[in-house]
């Protein structure tokens, strides 16, 4: 029988990957809520928000996976709030995973963030691949919708024109 080694924490570039997505999460949490932004922009910040939400699930996961004590992150680590943050309407709950990654970046130092991302390039490459993908589409998305509203002859209404 092999026998597998829990991690007792995950890599420093994995927890600020999810630091920034859950900074985005919030952001994009006040943003569907500012008056007169136009529905089908706001549509293209759900749109996103769906791809966070699969992320976050697969986070908890993860981390309740390897956790070596279930019972200690659940309860003490606040693993619950991380379960209840992947419920699209209880994103507030997102504001606890980034609390805990100020409280791993505050411990490190931000001199460890910068000294980290830059000696440990290719392990960081993909997660900061993937956030810029998702601030790319979001952003491009969202102000192509903002620009082409004002058009009457616009061709791209929708969230998921936009988006594609």
């Amino acid at each position: 029988m092999i026998h597998i080694k829990r991690r007792e924490q995950l890599d420093f570039g994995y927890e600020l990957f999810i630091a920034a997505i859950s900074i985005l999460s919030v952001f994009n949490m006040v943003l569907s809520y500012i008056p007169g932004v136009d529905q089908d922009a706001i549509n293209v910040v759900y749109i996103i928000n769906v791809v966070l939400t699969l992320l976050f699930i697969y986070d908890f996961g993860l981390r309740l996976g390897t956790a070596p004590s279930r019972s200690f992150y659940f309860f003490r680590d606040y693993g619950w709030a991380d379960l209840l943050a992947t419920i699209p309407a209880l994103r507030i709950f997102r504001l606890f995973r980034i609390y805990k990654a100020y409280r791993i970046i505050h411990k490190s130092g931000i001199s460890y963030v910068v000294t980290y991302l830059s000696t440990n390039r290719a392990q960081s490459a993909l997660y900061i691949l993937v956030l810029m993908v998702i601030l790319i589409i979001e952003s491009g998305g969202f102000m192509v919708l903002q620009a082409e509203r004002a058009s009457t002859s616009a061709n791209i209404l929708t969230a998921s024109d936009a988006i594609w």
